[in-house]
């Protein structure tokens, strides 16, 4: 039977929608996509609710975040309600919107189990930076805030999230922010940790990141030729100095007077 707004207010009721959300913890994975499908619906047709439902699924991350062991079930199905309800926001965003990515969608970056929920985070955050580059800049320095100190899986996870919203960044931000990118970047090509090493190297096979380093290269040169030459020298696995060995040459080629100025 199809159930339109006006009857729908005699059953879906907020006390309702605070129930149904309490489900998306739930340790059933057929359930919580249930729930997702259903919470979508809603929202997409009790037009009524959806400031309410907003609020309440951000109440929800923001007790993850804040209150709880990050143990939550359910975390990347309502971030991925939060990506289709963020890909509707018209341009300019709104300010409420700009304070939602600041105090919910970037600390979601800090918990250790952020790797259950981080592709969905990526959409949510990419969404934001593709309807406005100039939220790039900022973007890029609070997660950089946020990098792990011992998590390598973390660490993988987080230098493709900067590879995708490095893309779309504003020139001007992404300036701003450059050095501190890059000396990040160095870090992870002399990780200890191949896998962290060799992903931090591939962002050199993605040409729309390669435009972009373009823009500001005699800033970031210095750093990168450090780590390319200690990683031949001294690097463990051979796999990575091979690597190592295929930027070097991309960056030679790129602008061979200052690599050398940069060796001496």
């Amino acid at each position: 039977m199809h159930v339109g707004p006006a009857m729908g207010e005699h059953f879906i009721t907020r006390s309702f929608i605070l129930n149904l959300l309490t489900l998306f913890n739930s340790d059933d994975l057929r359930e919580r996509d249930a729930v997702k499908n259903i919470v979508h619906r809603i929202y997409s047709k009790f037009t009524f609710y959806r400031s309410f439902m907003r609020k309440s699924m951000t109440d929800v991350l923001l007790h993850f975040i804040y209150e709880t062991d990050h143990r939550q079930n359910g975390i990347g199905d309502i971030l991925e309600i939060w990506g289709s309800i963020i890909n509707g926001f018209t341009v300019p965003l709104k300010e409420q919107h700009k304070v939602f990515l600041s105090r919910v969608l970037i600390p979601l970056h800090k918990p250790k189990n952020m790797a259950v929920y981080h592709r969905q985070l990526v959409y949510c955050v990419s969404q934001f930076v593709q309807k406005e580059a100039e939220l790039g800049g900022v973007v890029v320095g609070k997660i950089l805030r946020y990098w792990p100190v011992t998590n390598c899986q973390k660490e993988v996870l987080l230098i493709g999230e900067l590879e995708e919203i490095v893309e779309n960044v504003d020139r001007r931000e992404y300036l701003m922010v450059a050095r501190r990118l890059w000396s990040r970047i160095a870090k992870c090509i002399k990780s200890n940790n191949s896998q962290v090493a060799e992903r931090a190297l591939y962002v050199w096979n993605n040409e729309q990141f390669m435009r972009v380093v373009s823009q500001d290269i005699e800033a970031v040169f210095p750093i990168l030729v450090e780590a390319i030459e200690t990683n031949l020298k001294l690097h463990w696995s051979k796999n990575v100095q091979q690597l190592t060995q295929n930027v070097k040459i991309l960056l030679q080629e790129l602008d061979p007077i200052l690599y050398k100025r940069c060796l001496s």
